[in-house]
């Protein structure tokens, strides 16, 4: 009987730590993709020329997303002047593309990144840069949990 429950509880934790260290993982490399993304872009100030939504072209019916901001922006690196056009999104409903052109307006100063090295290629920001942290330490907690109940869980059974 002890047997069967020792072996259980062996099969138990072999299954936990499985998905622990499953999840960890494809945390952790979501966080060092976000990561490296940071180190080649560099942060900067974009200002709006102008910004318009409109029922994207290709879209049918039912299309869940058919509504598209499309925002036309400058931006300054070493004295040169980039323009570029994005589109932060596609959105359910004219009144959610509306609120998203408004945070657009034409003069507003909104955060972009535009690629070390070649200045042309800039878009706007849509994420933190530092987003790569949150899912990073949850990986790291969650890929630590195994070792850490295998080193401690086996210094309470010695005690017993």
């Amino acid at each position: 009987m002890a047997l069967d429950r020792r072996r259980r509880d062996r099969i138990a934790f072999g299954a936990v730590s499985a998905i622990c260290l499953g999840f960890g993982t494809w945390l952790l490399s979501g966080a060092w993709r976000l990561f490296r993304l940071s180190g080649v872009t560099v942060s900067s100030h974009c200002t709006v020329l102008e910004s318009s939504y409109d029922r994207q072209r290709w879209s049918d019916s039912d299309d869940p997303h058919p509504w598209q901001v499309d925002v036309r922006f400058v931006h300054e690196v070493d004295g040169r002047r980039y323009e570029r056009e994005d589109q932060p999104g596609e959105y359910a409903s004219a009144n959610e593309a509306e609120r998203v052109t408004a945070r657009y307006r034409k003069g507003a100063e909104v955060p972009c990144l535009y690629r070390r090295g070649d200045p042309s290629v800039v878009g706007l920001l849509q994420r933190d840069p530092g987003a790569w942290i949150a899912p990073g330490a949850m990986g790291a907690g969650i890929f630590a949990i195994p070792p850490f109940v295998l080193v401690f869980g086996s210094r309470v059974r010695k005690r017993r």
